[in-house]
């Protein structure tokens, strides 16, 4: 039953899903004292809706779970160490490697254009890696760009070797090759 409810705020399915007993799951940690992707780690949902709008207008995609399940002790004890982790990794400092080069790939913005990406490579002063998988930048002329953990096709390349990679889709790109590649084309 595909579609959107205007009038729930939520897709169909979502809506269906709530008769069913149902809950998204967000609130059910609330319950438990935990956070929603500790929640996700450790139970594991198999069925995901669309509720409300998220960023820039899109619907999320959020996990749901049945709203009469509870978790065993030693799942609620790994779900406030997955929490404890997570606070930690926010707090330890970052790694810093000086003198990289950064390659990514950005897509066109307007809908009439042709979809292909166009691909930047930059020779970058130094990155800071973050525990938490947020990644900063710091461009040769002291200008310092943060959470770049969220581009397409992101490689981080310091003498031929990885330093870091994120959304690299396997299918289509060898992180190693791109890394060798990117630091021979900068070098020149």
């Amino acid at each position: 039953m595909a579609g959107f409810n205007y009038e729930c705020g939520r897709s169909n399915n979502m809506v269906s899903a709530e008769a069913a007993g149902k809950i998204t799951i967000g609130r059910w940690a609330k319950r438990f004292g935990v956070s929603a992707a500790a929640a996700v780690e450790v139970m594991s949902p198999t069925e995901a809706h669309h509720t409300g709008t998220g960023w820039r207008g899109k619907s999320r995609l959020t996990p749901v779970i049945d709203s009469d399940s509870t978790p065993t002790d030693a799942q609620v004890a790994a779900m406030k160490a997955f929490d404890e982790s997570a606070k930690a990794a926010k707090s330890a400092p970052p790694r810093i490697v000086e003198n990289c080069v950064v390659r990514y790939v950005t897509w066109p913005t307007t809908r009439y254009a042709r979809r292909k990406p166009t691909e930047h490579v930059e020779a970058v002063a130094a990155v800071e890696l973050f525990a938490t998988g947020a990644i900063a930048c710091v461009a040769k002329s002291g200008k310092r760009t943060t959470h770049w953990h969220k581009l397409s096709g992101l490689v981080i390349a310091k003498d031929g070797k990885i330093v870091g990679h994120c959304n690299v889709n396997r299918a289509y790109d060898e992180p190693d090759e791109i890394a060798k590649t990117i630091c021979q084309r900068k070098l020149v």
